[in-house]
């Protein structure tokens, strides 16, 4: 490390790859990509665990309760977040009261939290309508799977889960079907061989002998039709499975338990990303070859073939006779680009996304109540957004909290609302809207505690609070001219100038048509040298860049400043062959 150098920190990214979350029809399953304060690394599928702070219960049954939290809108929690950190031998998490949620009118209804237990790394938290409630699997770090059921007016019980807990493992979807509860995953250690979990009711979950999953197959997706289960994913056919050799696939199962692969265009690499049924048969999306690609069956999903006329998307969902179809990430220029058809996918319309404006789209979901979109603030660095960072420094960056999150919300697909998440206390990052049987939402997420959370909307309250999807505008810039890395500078004239110091503050960049390197550091106002230093609190630094400015002093003179004018450090030009690397 050198002068100035900033660490990699910030927010961590909890499996994450890419946008894959895919939800089927009518069964109000998620699966996505979550941000927290707890875990990191990266995968195909993405996640977390659940170590439950639990007491008492019936232990033959396998059911045991785990705390429910009232929540209350805009109170301030002081003390011990988690017990254990105050001593003592009692491990449940401090409860936060009940109380109403903000919005115009008068105050009809709260959020109860339920903990889950503590978030992990690379692992999904799932959930489907059964029982009266929801059942949520997820994963206890490094392998253990486990169960609860959450129901509204009740504390959450955690249920037995009977298998195995390798070194480690990850449950990738899990629906409602025939057969009762089915999930899929697979155990990366060793070999990314799959497993099935299968549930009559939620009420208890056990690994059932499956057949034909001899090769090992990420599952993007998992619908129920009346006759039989259908997964979508993408096979690992290299000799070795971390490598990869990826190849779409569809397989289709009567119960869970026999798999058999569809017939499907294979031979080409690439995934297929979801797949909902509809009044004309089953649609897929995937990409193979680098390009979106839609396929149909008529036939409950033995059989398939290239679906003509769908536009080029890689996620589909479904909510009533009404198809949303979009793909993943923000498209050219920023605008999401999403389509609508009312006729099971014969005919495409595009949908004005105005409502998205400003934010960063994340992921898809449909059920029988609508739509969602989880996104957030679309992200800002001084690279891209350099205007907004200097104008307003806490406008840019990674998204840091709840505030920043954003659930958009449409029964039809085309006007949209934004869930108010002020009344879930305790929320930080929310990864899915789901359903019970009886209409309560539940959002499951993380909390601020690190904790993987349930939080719970009895239907018996009315809809859930939302608000209009506007933003608050941009803040206006009004300094000196930004300038980017082979400006040419007037001397004596100030401009804004990030300065990424990943690899330190040895090396300003090409201006003026030189390059420019570390000379001085006046006394006092850079770290010294060494690993492991950091630039002072108290500069403006956002990601690893400093938001500061050049001023040309002579032909052979740079300093760069802070926005008080405090000269933090003084560059000379050098030579292109002496420009320093990053150790």
């Amino acid at each position: 490390m050198t002068v100035g150098q900033q660490a990699d920190d910030g927010d961590v990214v909890i499996g994450c790859h890419g946008s894959q979350t895919a939800v089927g029809a009518a069964r109000g399953v998620v699966v996505s990509c979550l941000i927290g304060p707890a875990g990191t690394g990266k995968s195909r599928t993405t996640g977390a665990a659940a170590r439950n702070r639990a007491w008492g219960g019936d232990r033959q049954s396998g059911m045991v309760p785990v705390m429910r939290r009232p929540l209350v809108l805009a109170v301030v929690i002081v003390g011990c977040m988690i017990a254990s950190a105050c001593g003592g031998s009692d491990p449940a998490v401090a409860t936060r009261g009940p109380g109403d949620v903000r919005g115009e009118g008068p105050s009809r209804g709260s959020w109860v939290e339920h903990v889950l237990g503590t978030a992990a790394a690379d692992r999904d938290l799932l959930g489907a309508a059964a029982g009266g409630g929801l059942s949520v699997l997820v994963v206890e770090d490094p392998g253990r799977v486990r169960a609860f059921m959450v129901r509204p007016g009740e504390d959450a019980v955690e249920v037995r889960v009977d298998g195995a807990a390798p070194e480690y493992r990850v449950v990738s979807a899990i629906t409602g079907g025939p057969a009762g509860l089915v999930a899929l995953g697979s155990d990366p250690i060793p070999d990314f061989g799959n497993f099935v979990l299968t549930s009559v009711d939620g009420s208890g979950w056990s690994e059932v002998p499956a057949t034909g999953l001899d090769t090992p197959m990420d599952v993007f997706d998992l619908v129920a039709t009346p006759e039989r289960f259908v997964a979508v994913g993408t096979l690992r056919t290299a000799e070795d499975p971390a490598g990869g050799g990826f190849v779409p696939v569809i397989l289709t199962s009567p119960d869970g338990l026999a798999w058999s692969r569809a017939q499907f265009p294979e031979g080409r690499e690439g995934s297929i990303r979801s797949v909902v049924p509809t009044t004309a048969g089953l649609l897929a999306v995937g990409i193979v070859d680098g390009a979106t690609v839609a396929w149909r069956s008529t036939d409950g999903g033995s059989t398939w073939t290239v679906a003509p006329g769908v536009p080029g998307v890689d996620q589909v969902v479904i909510s009533g006779g009404t198809l949303l179809a979009a793909r993943s990430g923000i498209e050219d220029e920023g605008e999401l680009t999403m389509h609508r058809s009312v006729d099971a996918g014969t005919s495409w319309e595009t949908v004005d996304t105005a409502f998205a404006d400003g934010f960063g789209f994340a992921s898809l979901s449909g059920d029988d109540t609508g739509f969602t979109i989880f996104t957030g603030e679309a992200y800002r660095d001084p690279s891209s957004s350099p205007e907004t960072c200097y104008a307003d420094i806490d406008r840019c960056g990674p998204r840091s909290s709840a505030e920043d999150e954003a659930v958009l919300v449409s029964d039809d697909g085309t006007s949209w609302e934004r869930l108010d998440l002020t009344g879930l206390v305790g929320l930080f990052r929310p990864s899915s809207l789901l359903h019970t049987p009886t209409g309560d939402s539940v959002v499951l997420g993380t909390t601020v505690d690190g904790e993987w959370g349930a939080w719970v909307w009895a239907a018996s309250q009315g809809p859930v609070p939302v608000r209009p999807t506007v933003r608050d505008e941009e803040p206006a810039y009004e300094g000196p001219p930004i300038i980017e890395h082979g400006a040419m500078l007037e001397g004596g004239r100030r401009y804004a100038f990030p300065l990424y110091i990943h690899c330190g503050m040895d090396y300003l960049g090409q201006l003026d048509g030189r390059s420019w390197a570390l000379v001085d550091t006046p006394t006092g106002s850079a770290p010294e040298t060494g690993s492991g230093d950091r630039v002072p609190d108290d500069w403006p630094v956002v990601g690893q860049s400093i938001l500061g400015f050049v001023t040309l002093i002579s032909e052979d003179r740079i300093e760069y400043s802070l926005d008080g004018g405090q000269v933090i450090a003084v560059y000379q030009p050098i030579p292109e062959t002496e420009v320093p690397g990053c150790d």
